[in-house]
Formats: C-alpha cells, structure tokens, sequence
C-alpha cells in the first residue's frame, strides 16, 4: 500500500502534439476476513483450534495469524487454501471458554479478528470393581479401578464412594490400572 505515480504518454500524431500525463494512484490493503470453527474438546486434552483467512477473492495464504487461549499465545501461517492451526490444552474443568484469533494487518492487507467458542466437557471414565461374594451379616470391603477412557491409564488418589443396601461408604483410595 502506498501512492505511486502513474505515467502516460500519447504519442506524435498529426495534429496533436505529444501529450503526458502523471497522476497519483493511491493504494490500500485488501479487506480480509476471518472465521474460526467452534471446538468440542473434554477437560486436559489437546485440541486444535482452526481459523480460515480470506479476503474479496478467495484464500490468503503465506500469512501468520495468532490464536489466543486462556492467556496463551501461537502463531501459525496460512496455507495455500487460507486455513491455519494451532494446539493448545483444555483446561481441567468444564466448560465454555472463548479463544480469540487475530490477523494484523500488513501493506497488503487490512487486519481481522474473529473468537470462536471452546466447550470442555468433563472426561470420560470408567470403573471396574470385582464381583464379591460374602456370607449374611458379614462385613466387606469393596474395591475398585478407576480409569481415564480416553487414555486407559489408571486414576490414583480418587474418592468412590460405595452403595449397597441403603448404607454408603466412601472409599479414598483407588488402585491405578495398569
């Protein structure tokens, strides 16, 4: 972006003299426009969040764009259909939480910002307890694994608490699987 000059000539041509001309031509930057896709993610997982840059006549590519999460900045740089991506980590609650992409603008183009919805949901789990059997009247004691469904590995240092017959236990310590 910038003014240039632009120059014109018309040449010797009987009866008209030679004519030029100089005129100012004044250039800007393209309007640009981001949109950013809505993330469905569960809580501590890695998700990718993604944002498309366009401007009047289709993708922009070779561009760097910033996403901002939870305080947390990355780059990446558009590719050649405009798309450009970024990891971050969810948080550890659920929830909905926004992330924010920018574009500054450059002597080319015009700068855009665009925020986008990240929805955490809790993760998934699942338990593993042994089938017992034990005599009328006698005391017992449950036990169970606790395990990230995600991951499979084992959840250590959780409280299950236990029901059987109207009576409720917690128990404050469960195994990790492995």
């Amino acid at each position: 972006s910038g003014t240039y000059t632009l120059q014109a000539s018309v040449g010797i041509d009987s009866p008209y003299d030679l004519g030029l001309g100089v005129f100012p031509v004044a250039v800007g930057p393209r309007p640009t426009g981001l949109v950013a896709q809505d993330v469905l993610t569960s809580a501590i997982s890695i998700f990718t969040a993604t944002a498309t840059l366009t401007d009047q006549v289709g993708p922009v590519s070779g561009e760097t764009v910033a996403f901002t999460f939870e305080s947390v900045t990355r780059t990446g740089v558009t590719n050649a259909f405009g798309v450009v991506t970024a990891t971050f980590t969810a948080p550890s609650s659920s929830g909905t939480l926004a992330y924010n992409v920018d574009f500054s603008s450059t002597a080319k183009y015009q700068d855009s910002h665009v925020t986008a919805v990240v929805v955490t949901t809790q993760r998934p789990t699942d338990m593993n307890s042994p089938a017992l059997s034990v005599l009328a009247l006698d005391s017992f004691s449950p036990a169970s694994t606790l395990r990230d469904t995600q991951t499979g590995l084992g959840l250590g240092g959780k409280t299950v608490t236990f029901f059987f017959q109207g009576s409720r236990r917690p128990v404050p310590y469960i195994r990790p699987f492995v």
